[in-house]
């Protein structure tokens, strides 16, 4: 009895090896990317150079990019696939190339697609993908978010991923000419309305509230609702004392 004991000790010491040294060689490329990054954002503090100058210090995105790709290719359809591909998809400096399309975010999604979308571990990216349709085909989104409401069992994840489409295509709304936008935002309307009507209790949903709100009332040509606040003088005052009248509003924020 001791003997099979033993042995299947050992077998589940050999199967988990693999998992160990793969785990083990993820996190280092994540520990060596962060490091990178870091002297790179150091460096263009010092040289003030702009990330698409030549003569600018190397942002090390891409290089990274392509390590983190060919992990998750070694290790396609495992569970530390996923977490390779999440890091391709997390970077912040893929936003540096403005609207072009970025090939290995494209491979990522179709990726995540094909052998994660019933992963619960989707969720920790499908926010940041709803607005990432300026870098990725609309359409490699949508079967994105559609293969997740369809395969996974989490009721959030599936939430995050209705929601995350009508923001495509509410997007897409905003990059088409006068004449097909009111078609595409009434698209982009009855999908955040879906998401309410499905999961009304869910985070996803106080989103889409917000997102059926600006459509509905905060479009070019409408009457912006009233608000209050104060001047310069601590009086109160509101947007309607000023119908009539031109007034600019200046929103401004920190992100």
């Amino acid at each position: 009895m001791r003997y099979r004991e033993a042995g299947v000790i050992a077998l589940g010491l050999v199967l988990a090896l693999p998992l160990a040294r793969a785990d083990d060689e993820l996190d280092k490329l994540r520990k060596d990317y962060v490091s990178a990054a870091s002297k790179w954002s150091e460096q263009m503090q010092r040289s003030h150079s702009q990330p698409a100058t030549e003569s600018g210090p190397m942002d090390p995105s891409n290089e990274f990019n392509e390590k983190f790709k060919a992990f998750a290719e070694a290790h396609a359809g495992k569970p530390e696939a996923l977490d390779a591909l999440m890091e391709i998809m997390q970077h912040p400096a893929l936003m540096y190339r403005g609207g072009e399309k970025i090939a290995v975010l494209e491979w990522a999604v179709q990726r995540v697609t094909r052998d994660h979308a019933g992963d619960a571990r989707v969720k920790e990216i499908i926010p940041r993908l709803g607005w990432q349709a300026r870098w990725v085909e609309s359409g490699s989104l949508l079967k994105l978010f559609d293969a997740v409401a369809q395969a996974n069992h989490d009721p959030e994840t599936v939430a995050q991923a209705m929601l995350a489409k009508a923001k495509v295509y509410q997007l897409e709304a905003e990059d088409c000419e006068k004449s097909a936008r009111e078609e595409k935002l009434k698209k982009a309307l009855d999908a955040f309305r879906e998401v309410l009507r499905t999961h009304p209790n869910s985070d996803a949903a106080k989103q889409a509230g917000a997102n059926v709100f600006e459509i509905e009332h905060l479009q070019i040509g409408m009457t912006p609702p009233d608000f209050q606040g104060e001047d310069v003088e601590g009086k109160t005052i509101h947007l309607k004392d000023f119908r009539g009248k031109v007034a600019v509003l200046d929103f401004w924020g920190f992100w």
